[in-house]
């Protein structure tokens, strides 16, 4: 004799975990402090000169987009990624 499959509630979910989605990994614990540490970096590397290029690079390593927006007549940037406030 076959198996029935159930249908009640409990079944539904059931159903639902099986189909749920992996929640995003956890960032690593000192994440925070590397983050302003290459903030840091990017600041110092602006005030010298010579640094400049230094800087470039460490702030592309931070953004990972950057979206032109049009704002009272003018044109703004929003910029998404790894920067800290």
């Amino acid at each position: 004799m076959p198996f029935k499959r159930a249908t009640g509630p409990k079944a539904r979910e059931a159903e639902g975990l099986s189909e749920a989605k992996e929640p995003p990994p956890l960032p690593h614990p000192n994440m925070a402090a590397l983050q302003a540490q290459r903030n840091g970096q990017c600041y110092e590397h602006l005030q010298d000169e010579d640094g400049r290029p230094q800087a470039a690079e460490t702030f592309r390593s931070l953004v990972y987009q950057v979206t032109p927006v049009p704002e009272d007549g003018d044109l703004a940037i929003t910029l998404r990624g790894d920067l800290l406030a």
